[in-house]
């Protein structure tokens, strides 16, 4: 069960903070690889506009990429 801290955030049974979050890669439904630009552009600004609150912890580009051809 997890309690609150001080701030609100949720506190797991390890202790830490429970405010992490990974944005994956969006799909190009339109299977042209000249339009992944779009896709790609958007996680990354998605992910940028969550780092910006600095209640939240993103992880990085690199981490959440191991992901992106898994459908």
């Amino acid at each position: 069960m997890n309690r609150k801290d001080q701030q609100g955030g949720a506190i797991g049974r390890s202790g830490a903070l429970d405010n992490r979050v990974a944005v994956l890669h969006f799909l190009n439904l339109r299977g042209d690889p000249k339009q992944d630009y779009f896709p790609d552009g958007l996680s990354a600004e998605v992910r940028a506009e969550l780092a910006r609150k600095s209640a939240l912890e993103v992880t990085a580009q690199t981490s959440s990429s191991a992901f992106k051809h898994r459908a």
